[in-house]
């Protein structure tokens, strides 16, 4: 079975908004859609099956707003209840397909957060519960990050090769120059030509803040950053900070159905 959860009327009606809430980073704008959201699930307005698949998704959606707003206590106050809700079976095999995805996604946030370890016996387990199609870009942006801490070359060698043949949607290049980079490293062969083509590849904000988190430390133990990488990076990163802003939003148009940001041209669903 293989979703397509952009086509669907109640992620474009009412997780849509949340994302794109997400990616302006309006909390005010993040609450309100959260509570239209889960007004809307609450009227019952779609089929039973449909409904579950909502429920799961628009509680990741409401994870992925908690991580940006970052309010006091919020990891451990929110993280449990919301994970509970992710445990929690559906009799539909559409909705579980979707659980199982969002559920690992969550836990391995929550082992990089140092609440639930995420074990490999326990990600190979869980990871064999979702079909290929219904693994995505997400997903494996996520393990990538799992498998650079645990220093898991096997795993991160997977992230490469996903990212390569079935990556898509707004970071799909990104997704990929990250895993090779990452890679390289834990393999002991990154170099200068390395760094500076990821540089290259930086498109957004995010995008640098990933180099200088995962990348920029073990180049400079390496020795290939000098005074030259170093231009070149804070050239980079002007350029970037200066050229996002609206052009962000106007690339994530493509992203969207939702007619009210720009949709209608559809190159496969964002998510945040």
């Amino acid at each position: 079975m293989t979703l397509d959860l952009s086509k669907e009327t109640w992620f474009i009606e009412y997780c849509e908004p949340i994302v794109h809430a997400l990616y302006s980073r309006n909390a005010d704008l993040m609450e309100q859609r959260l509570r239209e959201a889960w007004a809307a699930h609450a009227d019952g307005g779609f089929d039973e099956e449909q409904n579950s698949r909502f429920f799961y998704q628009l509680t990741y959606l409401e994870y992925q707003v908690r991580m940006v707003l970052r309010e006091d206590g919020w990891a451990i106050n929110q993280l449990p209840p919301i994970l509970q809700r992710l445990e929690k079976e559906s009799g539909f095999e559409s909705a579980e397909l979707l659980r199982r995805r969002l559920y690992l996604q969550l836990r391995i946030t929550m082992d990089r957060l140092g609440f639930l370890a995420l074990e490999q016996t326990t990600m190979d387990r869980l990871l064999s519960l979702i079909p290929l199609d219904m693994q995505t870009s997400e997903l494996w942006n996520k393990i990538t990050s799992w498998a650079y801490k645990q220093r898991n070359e096997q795993y991160l060698i997977k992230s490469y090769d996903f990212a390569i043949n079935n990556a898509r949607g707004l970071h799909a290049n990104w997704n990929w120059v990250r895993a090779y980079a990452l890679m390289r490293i834990v393999q002991g062969l990154f170099n200068r030509e390395d760094l500076l083509w990821v540089m290259d590849n930086a498109e957004f904000e995010d995008h640098i803040k990933y180099i200088r988190k995962d990348i920029w430390s073990p180049a400079v133990e390496m020795g290939i950053v000098d005074d030259d990488v170093e231009t070149v990076f804070s050239l980079r990163e002007k350029q970037i900070i200066e050229d996002n802003g609206m052009g962000l939003m106007d690339v994530l148009k493509r992203h969207f159905r939702n007619p009210r940001f720009g949709g209608g041209n559809n190159l496969g669903s964002a998510t945040a």
